[in-house]
């Protein structure tokens, strides 16, 4: 019986070291420096965001602020802000005015996005394979210090679409589905991992 009551404070301690350990994060969102028209919708940017709240949350090491009530409306605006280009951020003095609660902030940028394709035909069978390949870069910054780490990541989804040619009517008969999501969360995956080897140089 003591042996089970101590092993459960052994837990309870150690959790609670755990929770102390994280850390106030904000994610601010990433810049579109795209040029392709179907990446300027602000929602974009606002399932981005998620994306990389999302990835620093598993890393268990931080406590992802931006979805208190008092703060969510201003990061919305920010993180728009930064989608859309339109003017530069000061990251610093924008966490600052939010919430004292913030230790670090992430932002960053996508910066590629690709989709190029392979076909091969066997007799009378067809297949094309397109890729989607997106590349991004974030930065994890201290608020306090100042110091910051960023690493970029790339993220390649395939979609093979096998269809069989038929002479009478249709020539192709193609299966696809959208792989942006995939390619989008692996290079946000990558880059964050990075990030967390040389998180205690900022910590």
């Amino acid at each position: 019986m003591k042996r089970g009551i101590i092993l459960i404070l052994i837990l309870l301690s150690f959790l609670s070291l755990n929770c102390q350990d994280q850390r106030g994060l904000i994610i601010f969102g990433l810049a579109n420096e795209l040029k392709n028209e179907n990446w300027k919708d602000a929602n974009i940017g606002f399932g981005l965001q998620a994306i990389v709240s999302e990835a620093f949350s598993e890393t268990g090491k931080f406590i992802n602020l931006e979805e208190k009530s008092e703060i969510k409306e201003q990061i919305k605006k920010i993180t728009q802000q930064i989608w859309e280009n339109k003017t530069s951020v000061n990251f610093q003095e924008e966490g600052k005015k939010i919430s004292p609660e913030i230790e670090f902030f992430a932002y960053g940028r996508v910066f590629y996005y690709g989709t190029p394709q392979t076909k091969a035909s066997f007799g009378v069978f067809h297949s094309e394979t397109t890729e989607t390949i997106i590349k991004v870069e974030i930065v994890l910054q201290n608020r306090k210090t100042q110091k910051k780490v960023k690493a970029k990541g790339t993220g390649v989804a395939k979609t093979t679409a096998n269809s069989v040619v038929f002479t009478v009517r249709e020539d192709v008969v193609v299966f696809d589905e959208t792989t942006v999501g995939k390619a989008t969360q692996e290079a946000v995956s990558k880059a964050v991992k990075k990030i967390m080897k040389k998180y205690r140089k900022i910590k």
